[in-house]
């Protein structure tokens, strides 16, 4: 079967890596790739509840998403040709390691926060022969003060540094808010256009049964409307995903890219915010935090 791969948290150490079979770097067929930027994802219907006021109106569709010409998802990436698979090393004793940077690496305005201290940890994990980094990607950070409006600057930077060590990255899409705890020295909330809207509609948001809300992550009850400046929770997400796909596009036709994973939900993991303990949770206890109208309008069993 195929081996998994393994990750750990940067810094690293020599102790950590002393017994790992390693290969120094991947090499790859480059793929022929064909960007269409009209194409939507398949996994997407074509239902979408409107605005329940006059700002359906005020903000028409703004995504291809929804529309009649919506393709396949296998269609998104074209014309891809490789004659082999690079990650997979089924048959072999070989275990690709990939380490974790620091979620600090890009501040908040998408800029290097240490760009002498990337260059030496990176260098540090080329001489102990890692085969890559794994990198979160924050919409919180690339979208923060305008809506379609990605600033990729800082993660340009950083994975050309990677590049030069000649390293694979494996990147996280994450689209949730990170350090609102007390152990955290960094804190990444949503886009600030998303928190100025959920001041206005706080439907937006996971809400316990108190009618407290949290802010770590959009409530998948707008996932199909209209209530984000015109673009529903799923076209937001594609919209920004779709953007990285266009941005990195050369990394993607080099290989250095080898794997994209999406976080949906609360720490990016798929669940409701059952455990904030800023809202008042303590151990054992438990919530379930499906209460706002949205989900309740379209859970009507959660509303009895």
């Amino acid at each position: 079967g195929a081996f998994p791969v393994r990750s750990g948290e940067s810094p690293l150490t020599a102790t950590s890596l002393q017994n790992c079979s390693v290969k120094a770097t991947l090499d790859c067929q480059q793929p022929v790739v064909r960007i269409d930027d009209s194409l939507s994802p398949a996994s997407l219907d074509s239902v979408v509840i409107a605005e329940r006021d006059t700002r359906s109106e005020k903000y028409p569709s703004t995504s291809p998403i929804n529309s009649v010409e919506c393709l396949e998802a296998d269609q998104l990436i074209q014309d891809v040709h490789s004659t082999e698979h690079d990650n997979d090393f089924t048959g072999t004793q070989y275990v690709p390691v990939y380490v974790k940077l620091s979620t600090g690496v890009i501040n908040n305005f998408c800029q290097l926060a240490d760009p002498d201290g990337v260059r030496q940890e990176l260098s540090h994990m080329n001489s102990l022969n890692v085969d890559g980094v794994i990198v979160d990607c924050w919409w919180g950070i690339v979208e923060c003060w305008n809506p379609q409006k990605y600033v990729w600057s800082g993660y340009r930077e950083l994975f050309n540094y990677i590049r030069e060590f000649k390293m694979k990255i494996q990147v996280v899409m994450a689209f949730h808010e990170y350090g609102r705890t007390d152990s955290a020295d960094v804190l990444i909330s949503l886009p600030n256009w998303i928190l100025e809207i959920g001041k206005e509609n706080q439907d937006i948001f996971f809400t316990d049964r108190e009618g407290r809300r949290t802010t770590e992550f959009l409530s998948w009850g707008i996932d199909k409307e209209r209530v984000l400046n015109g673009r529903t929770g799923v076209e937001v997400y594609f919209d920004f995903m779709r953007s990285f796909r266009t941005e990195f596009d050369d990394l993607f036709a080099e290989g250095l890219i080898s794997a994209v994973e999406i976080g949906l939900g609360p720490s990016g993991e798929l669940r409701y915010p059952s455990f904030s303990e800023r809202m008042g949770w303590r151990y054992p206890g438990i919530g379930l935090g499906v209460n706002s109208k949205t989900q309740l309008d379209q859970s009507p069993l959660l509303s009895k």
